[in-house]
């Protein structure tokens, strides 16, 4: 009976997302392999882990999880299940069983990441406590962040923008959204 080739599962970190990957993806597919690279929700680490199971679960065959810096305490977590053949830890924090991130963050120094995080609340459904999102100041991301990065890239990816919206964004906020498209290009 033939091998299977596995699936790889491509886990960003905090302060990212899916894009993370987008030089990365067709050098897999070019060598034939089916790529996987889901949306973190980077709520929290058993929340993220647990999602990224239930990704893992729904493939068929078996799976080698990839986590870029948060993304591998996520891989972490997740990796315990049957079908998961091996775990890639891209710059990732890599927990020795039950040792946490803040455990793990806490035997070194600061980095400049510290400096550079902004802390903005947002409501939470059913709670009187808010939830809080934390992200790289804009100004501050090319340098802590992607130091080897081409700095026009590096301008685009420190710009992750939300817009509160319906899932037809560009038909009610269709200047937000061009004004986005004109940052991305301005980058490119």
């Amino acid at each position: 009976m033939p091998e299977i080739t596995p699936t790889v599962v491509l886990v960003h970190g905090a302060f990212a997302d899916a894009a993370s990957f987008a030089a990365l993806v067709p050098e897999l597919l070019a060598d034939g392999l089916r790529v996987v690279v889901p949306a973190v929700p980077n709520r929290s680490l058993t929340g993220d882990a647990a999602y990224i199971a239930s990704v893992i679960r729904q493939i068929d065959g078996p799976v080698i999880l990839v986590g870029h810096s948060y993304g591998g305490a996520v891989i972490t977590v997740a990796g315990v299940e049957p079908n998961v053949r091996a775990l890639v830890y891209l710059s990732a924090y890599a927990l020795e069983e039950g040792e946490s991130l803040g455990e793990l963050q806490g035997r070194f120094p600061d980095s400049p990441l510290a400096a550079g995080l902004v802390y903005q609340s947002y409501p939470v459904a059913g709670s009187d406590k808010p939830g809080t999102d934390v992200y790289v100041d804009v100004a501050k991301f090319p340098a802590i962040f992607a130091g080897d990065v081409d700095p026009e890239l590096a301008r685009v990816l420190a710009v992750t923008v939300e817009i509160e919206s319906s899932h037809l964004v560009m038909l009610s906020h269709p200047k937000e959204v061009a004004e986005l498209i004109r940052a991305a290009i301005a980058g490119s």
